[in-house]
């Protein structure tokens, strides 16, 4: 084989292997060993199905024994060979992931990968289930309120942005902002009722314009 060693000694003698390297040291030179990682007790059984080492396949020729693929990192052999992680996956030790601002919600990965938008989903905003409710929005993963309306008892899920502030007395153009002496909400402003003004100035709206004659 030309490597200029004696076949004696040569653990491939019809193999050109000068460096005679021998990776699991079970006498068949790593050039003419049909299982180079694993000892193999027969080493001229055609049958014999090579191991590899955790985390490693052989994925894309089976016959010659090499595990060249990493099931940790591969996407279209994730975990074990065949196994594709999908759109908006990668393989992550050994098991598709998502990538950021996706979900998997519908929980089948392996299928149609990541299907969900959590950056923008109002039914799965920023995490799979997280329901923005009525009156708001998905943006950068969190929900937002649409204009004039506010979630006001921090409860998203259940009622949205219940309250419109424009026109709520207890939360009149923001959350907590109650309206005092009877004033009312109009656009998002405390004001007397219609008919009434508050002409001395006392924060009560105690002047009727249709009945005072001053």
């Amino acid at each position: 084989d030309t490597d200029g060693l004696c076949e004696s000694v040569d653990n491939c003698p019809e193999n050109y292997n000068p460096d005679q390297d021998d990776y699991d040291l079970d006498g068949y030179g790593d050039a003419c060993d049909d299982c180079p990682y694993y000892p193999n007790p027969d080493d001229q059984d055609p049958n014999y199905i090579c191991p590899c080492f955790s985390g490693f396949g052989n994925c894309i020729n089976v016959e010659d024994g090499y595990c060249e693929t990493n099931l940790n990192t591969d996407r279209n052999n994730c975990g074990g060979c065949e196994n594709q992680c999908r759109d908006y996956s990668n393989c992550v030790g050994g098991e598709c992931k998502c990538e950021s601002g996706r979900g998997d919600c519908n929980e089948d990965i392996l299928l149609d990968g990541c299907e969900t938008n959590t950056e923008t989903d109002p039914l799965n905003c920023g995490s799979c289930g997280n329901n923005c409710g009525n009156n708001a929005y998905c943006q950068g993963g969190e929900c937002n309120c649409i204009q004039h309306f506010r979630n006001c008892n921090d409860d998203y899920a259940n009622d949205g942005c219940e309250i419109t502030i424009q026109s709520d007395v207890s939360n009149c153009g923001e959350c907590g902002n109650e309206c005092q002496n009877e004033r009312v909400c109009s656009l998002s402003t405390c004001v007397c009722p219609l008919g009434y003004v508050d002409c001395d100035e006392s924060g009560d709206c105690e002047t009727y314009l249709g009945a005072d004659p001053a």
